[in-house]
């Protein structure tokens, strides 16, 4: 009996070869996605840390590249800057212990008088009764003051939030600060840096002899182009922001040695009442002669001063900026946004007054410099 039950039951499935081998897919399958999700994870907690370095690099950056903070150039007494960044901002708020007093705070802008409304935006013009944006909207400045003048112009301001807050609240107001007009809440931005008492430009991207290899942006300015459609480009930059004295050019090497693209667009500057910044890109650069010929106030770059982001090099050409303004009376630098830049700024600025030497805007340098 037992022996016959035993042999009547049925006896235990054995897998097949077909199902062994959807098991097994299935397994590879469960071993795939458990791997991809960890090296999901690990590429996130890759970003996540180099995120969180990234703002405790702007939080040192706030906290501990102090300038000092009584001496603007003007001697009057200081008010703090408001804390906090604009809406959007990829920073944190900036506390007030961090906040660069700002002794002179520049007008409101825009005057009613000194726009055009255009489908580009609110464009600067010469009001009516012949006042012109440049100097409306300049930072007030001693022109008899004997001692020799450096302008010092930081580029590239709205790119990183960070930076550009602390370039608006802990660098002196003569300081003058370009921003990208790629720049998210930029006329936010300038108003702030107009209320830390900044003058302000802003960068129009132009053709390099590198192009297409390196392209400033959807609307560089092109040896390539009809007039007319640089123009449009010209005044979508220029429709960008408000309150700002002047344009200076971004990777322009090409564009500012083409005399025949280059008239109309320094001429729509001139009509406007702006100043040109040439940041020389090009050594022989045609923008000298050209705002001669047609009345446009400009400025001539001198040094690049972080070219090499080393703390000797940018040493030696502050250095060299200084042996400039002593032989010619005027030097002009453009410093780009790092935080080794604005240490070494922090270092030099404080004893510019003891060497005689008088840290400017860059209006104050407009039209003193011989053409090059």
């Amino acid at each position: 009996m037992t022996d016959r039950r035993a042999r009547s039951r049925p006896a235990a499935a054995t897998p097949g070869p077909r199902r062994v081998s959807v098991l097994a897919i299935a397994s590879t399958a469960v071993v795939a996605a458990v791997a991809a999700i960890v090296l999901w994870l690990a590429l996130v907690a890759d970003t996540t840390v180099q995120n969180l370095r990234d703002e405790a690099d702007r939080a040192s950056l706030r906290a501990v590249y102090l300038l000092p903070p009584a001496d603007h150039g003007d001697g009057s007494a200081a008010s703090p800057a408001r804390p906090g960044t604009p809406p959007g901002d990829d920073g944190a708020p900036t506390s007030a212990a961090m906040v660069e007093p700002a002794q002179i705070t520049l007008d409101v802008a825009p005057i009613p008088e000194l726009i055009e409304d255009s489908v580009s935006g609110p464009l600067p013009r010469i009001a009516n009764d012949g006042r012109v944006p440049w100097q409306v909207y300049a930072r007030p400045f001693d022109t008899a003051d004997p001692r020799p003048r450096i302008a010092i112009v930081i580029t590239d301001m709205g790119y990183a939030g960070g930076a550009t807050q602390t370039a608006i609240q802990r660098l002196p107001g003569p300081v003058t600060l370009a921003f990208t007009p790629y720049a998210r809440d930029l006329d936010t931005w300038m108003r702030q840096a107009r209320n830390a008492g900044h003058e302000t430009m802003l960068m129009v991207p132009m053709e390099p002899d590198t192009y297409p290899r390196d392209d400033p942006g959807p609307h560089t300015l092109l040896t390539s182009l009809e007039p007319a459609a640089n123009l449009q480009r010209l005044e979508w930059v220029l429709g960008r922001g408000t309150g700002y004295v002047g344009v200076l050019d971004t990777m322009g090497s090409r564009f500012t040695m083409a005399e025949g693209v280059l008239t109309p667009v320094l001429e729509a500057l001139a009509t406007r009442g702006l100043l040109f910044l040439d940041s020389r890109s090009a050594p022989r650069s045609l923008v000298g002669m050209v705002a001669d010929d047609v009345g446009l106030a400009r400025v001539i770059n001198d040094r690049i001063v972080d070219g090499v982001t080393e703390r000797d090099v940018i040493d030696l050409r502050l250095q060299e900026l200084e042996d400039i303004a002593r032989n010619r009376g005027i030097a002009v630098g453009l410093a780009s946004p790092y935080p080794v830049t604005f240490e070494r700024l922090a270092a030099w600025i404080p004893g510019l007054a003891e060497r005689g030497i008088a840290l400017a805007p860059v209006s104050a340098i407009a039209d003193r410099q011989l053409p090059r």
